[in-house]
């Protein structure tokens, strides 16, 4: 939830600095910790995100005859990978503190935060990728035209239709809690009647 603040242009990391500080007191080693904590997780999923990113675009090396000459310029340029992974760490971070130096967007803003990171996605492609999957989660099963719909409410008849098994179990349920009342419906009729005031009484 956290990451999914700093995320949020308007807020970022002042935001999660406010709320451990009032929470726990600036100088307290709880808001250190939480502080702390909170850019670590950002920072890691950073790093593993731009590794993803950077072997699916790794080419496919083709076989050739000459291995022998392969592995040993591999030998030889395997003091450039790692140097390559120290740049990498040093790009890592200047590319998430740019975010971070980046002016705060004014909070009453109606800003819609996808749209913001599909522009950025040009300046921070990996935070930009790390937004669209915090942000764009589903937190609903509701069919989106019940959600979004201004007139009534939307259900199919998958959605209204009781599962037998369930009906039993209501109807187990409401016997038990029914108990053996001398006004228990026996009869189909009664049973109808019976339920025709249940609904009456909800409604």
């Amino acid at each position: 939830m956290a990451v999914a603040v700093v995320l949020d242009p308007r807020y970022k990391l002042q935001c999660v600095n406010w709320g451990c500080m009032r929470i726990y007191g600036q100088h307290s080693v709880e808001y250190e910790l939480e502080f702390s904590m909170v850019k670590d997780a950002l920072r890691r999923l950073y790093e593993a995100y731009e590794f993803s990113h950077s072997s699916s675009s790794k080419a496919i090396p083709t076989t050739n005859a000459s291995n022998a000459a392969n592995e040993a310029s591999d030998h030889f340029m395997m003091d450039f990978d790692s140097f390559s992974m120290e740049q990498s760490s040093v790009a890592i971070k200047s590319k998430i503190d740019m975010y971070y130096e980046e002016p705060l967007i004014p909070r009453g803003t109606n800003l819609d935060i996808l749209s913001y990171w599909r522009t950025c996605s040009v300046r921070y492609p990996i935070l930009a990728k790390i937004a669209k999957d915090v942000l764009v989660v589903l937190v609903s099963t509701v069919a989106s035209e019940s959600t979004f719909s201004t007139g009534s409410r939307v259900l199919d008849c998958y959605r209204t239709n009781m599962d037998p098994q369930m009906e039993m179990l209501c109807g187990s349920v409401m016997k038990l809690k029914v108990g053996n009342n001398d006004d228990t419906p026996h009869t189909l009729p009664e049973l109808e009647q019976f339920d025709e005031n249940a609904s009456s009484n909800i409604v």
